[in-house]
C-alpha cells in the first residue's frame, strides 16, 4: 500500500509540475513583447511615364512573360485558351523617340493546356505542327504611338514557316526600377491573326479562323 501511495503521489507531483510549468510558460509568453516582423523591402514604384525607364537594351524576364491564345470553338459557341512560353525577347527602348523602339521575340510553339485533354492536340501536325515548326517569332518594323502610354507595333510574324505582317496593340503597364534597382519596363498587348494565313485551315467549321493573342512581357535593363 505504501508503495502504491508513494507512486500515486509521485504521479500527482509530476502532474502538478507539468501544469505549473505550462502556466509559467504561457504567462511568460504573454508578458514577453512580440518579436518585430521581418523587414520587407519597399515595393518598387511603377510609373505610367515611359521616361521612368532610361533608354537602352532590355532583355525579357521569361518568368514574368507569356502569350495566351483565344480561339472560338464550336462555330462560335465558346472560346478555347492555351498558354505559350516566350523563350527570349529583346527590347531596344527609346522613350524619347518611339520610332526608334524595336522588339524581337521568340515564342515556344508548343502550348500548355493542362488539364484539358483535346481530342486533337493543338500542337498536332494538322494544327500548329510544333514538331516541325517549334518556334514562332515576331520582329517589329515600326512603332506608332496611339496615346500617352499606348502604341501600335507593326512587324512580321513567322509561324509554321510562313511570315506575315502583324500588328500588336501595346500598352505600357509600368516603368521604373525593380527591388534590385534595375530599370524595368512592362507591357501588355493584343494581336489578332488568321489561321488560314499561316496554312492551318483544318477543322474550319469547328475551330475559329481568327486567333486573339494576349501578350504580357517584363523587360529588364542594366
Amino acid at each position: 500500500m505504501a508503495t502504491l501511495t508513494q507512486a500515486h503521489g509521485e504521479k500527482s507531483t509530476v502532474r502538478h509540475l507539468t501544469i505549473a510549468t505550462s502556466l509559467a510558460l504561457a504567462l511568460g509568453l504573454a508578458a514577453a513583447p512580440l518579436a518585430p516582423a521581418l523587414a520587407q523591402p519597399a515595393a518598387p514604384a511603377a510609373s505610367k511615364d515611359p521616361a521612368a525607364a532610361p533608354a537602352g537594351t532590355y532583355n525579357l524576364d521569361t518568368n514574368h512573360s507569356s502569350v495566351v491564345a483565344r480561339v472560338a470553338h464550336g462555330g462560335g459557341l465558346s472560346y478555347s485558351t492555351m498558354r505559350f512560353g516566350v523563350k527570349q525577347a529583346v527590347l531596344n527602348w527609346d522613350p524619347a523617340n518611339p520610332a526608334n523602339i524595336k522588339i524581337t521575340a521568340t515564342v515556344d510553339a508548343k502550348p500548355h493546356y493542362d488539364p484539358i485533354v483535346y481530342r486533337l492536340a493543338p500542337d498536332a501536325e494538322q494544327l500548329l505542327n510544333a514538331v516541325k515548326w517549334p518556334e514562332a517569332t515576331f520582329v517589329s518594323t515600326a512603332v506608332t504611338p496611339t496615346g500617352a502610354a499606348k502604341a501600335d507595333v507593326q512587324g512580321n510574324l513567322t509561324l509554321m514557316g510562313q511570315t506575315k505582317p502583324a500588328v500588336m496593340h501595346m500598352e505600357l503597364v509600368g516603368a521604373g526600377k525593380n527591388n534590385q534597382g534595375k530599370p524595368v519596363v512592362g507591357f501588355t498587348g493584343t494581336m489578332t491573326v488568321k489561321r488560314s494565313d499561316f496554312g492551318t485551315p483544318f477543322l474550319a467549321n469547328a475551330i475559329g479562323n481568327e486567333v486573339t493573342l494576349v501578350l504580357d512581357g517584363e523587360f529588364l535593363g542594366g
